[in-house]
């Protein structure tokens, strides 16, 4: 079935803190790494609310990006998982390191992953000094094989 997208919808995710700390971005240059951690109670009880398909006129696509690492915390699963449900196309941007994260997102049922899309950003410098390159990789495959999509975003 082809679905006619309502609206695109950007949504900062409060998250400061990040396990990388790449010279050029402005968590680093702001000594962000290990920000607070955002209360996501509110979020949690409002998504099926506020993201009702009703509500918004239909499907929408959503983008979730943080200020630092989108998936740093394990509450973002639920917050995924719940968009997912209200019956949302998703996009999560990520530096692909966090395997839990994706091991747990595959666990969701195929019909949820389908709808399902992440957005790889490419460190190379940061994952060649942390020694993450070949984690990052099998984290691609891994969303790959579990029939999710996804693209790998390289910046100059």
């Amino acid at each position: 079935m082809n679905e006619q997208m309502k609206m695109f919808i950007e949504c900062h995710v409060p998250i400061k803190s990040c396990n990388f700390k790449c010279e050029y971005c402005y968590v680093t240059q702001n000594g962000w790494w290990k920000s607070e951690k955002p209360d996501f109670s509110y979020c949690l009880e409002s998504i099926d609310k506020a993201f009702a398909k009703e509500r918004l006129g239909g499907t929408c696509m959503i983008n979730l990006c943080a200020t630092g690492e989108t998936l740093l915390y394990p509450e973002m699963v639920e917050v995924v998982h719940k968009l997912l449900l209200c019956g949302h196309y998703v996009m999560v941007v990520t530096n692909g390191t966090l395997t839990q994260r994706f091991e747990e997102i595959a666990k969701f049922p195929s019909e949820l992953k389908e709808h399902l899309f992440f957005k790889f950003s490419f460190h190379y410098l940061e994952l060649l000094k942390l020694k993450m390159l070949d984690k990052y990789f099998k984290n691609v495959h891994f969303v790959q094989d579990n029939g999710m999509s996804f693209t790998v975003e390289i910046r100059e």
